[in-house]
């Protein structure tokens, strides 16, 4: 991924994470994620023993943290939440979760942690975002070696997904040779005021 799509991607989530979201589907839940995907960390935090260490890959504002905290608070488990963008958790208190660790500015690909250190690595609705081979290796270079990975995505085929795929066609289309705005940036000098038409053939 090229260094100015990540600058431009930092700063459009940065924005969005400042709005005090919990999570990326604003509207979806009322509060925290429920339901099936409630239910699948459920049964994944159920395997952690107390102490020990989780890693939250594209936190956002931290709602995978804060599900495993209300779910394990007597536990004493240590989690690391990391994303690239800048992040506004307004439930988070240091004084008040002091397992809990954000690392804003930190890309999937180049974890700031030594090998071997989580027990559980986790992300939702965000590893798809990432150069995801170097993310992966990433995971399983800080996983301790009985380790597990525990990933919520967007399907390839969701609405989602589609609309994103849609939406690349069409910026294609605008900004291809044949597209809207080269033939708009041509059409506008024999438009603009004063500008001197040539008569067609046939009247000349």
């Amino acid at each position: 991924m090229e260094a100015n799509d990540d600058t431009a991607r930092k700063a459009a989530w940065t924005s969005y994470w400042a709005t005090g979201g919990l999570h990326s589907c604003i509207g979806s839940f009322a509060g925290n994620y429920t339901g099936a995907i409630g239910r699948f960390w459920a049964d994944v935090f159920a395997t952690l023993a107390p102490g020990q260490r989780v890693l939250d890959l594209a936190t956002g504002n931290g709602a995978l943290p804060l599900m495993l905290i209300e779910r394990r608070a007597q536990d004493g488990l240590r989690i690391d939440a990391v994303d690239l963008a800048e992040l506004s958790p307004a439930w988070y208190r240091p004084e008040v979760h002091a397992g809990i660790h954000f690392h804003p500015g930190v890309a999937m690909e180049a974890l700031p942690f030594e090998a071997g250190r989580f027990d559980l690595v986790v992300s939702q609705f965000g590893f798809e975002y990432a150069d995801r081979e170097k993310a992966l290796q990433e995971c399983l270079r800080v996983l301790d070696g009985k380790g597990q990975l525990a990933l919520v995505m967007h399907h390839a085929g969701s609405v989602l997904v589609e609309v994103g795929r849609a939406e690349l066609e069409n910026q294609g289309f605008l900004l291809g040779e044949s597209g809207l705005f080269p033939a708009a940036r041509a059409v506008i000098p024999l438009v603009r005021p004063g500008a001197r038409r040539r008569r067609p053939a046939w009247q000349q």
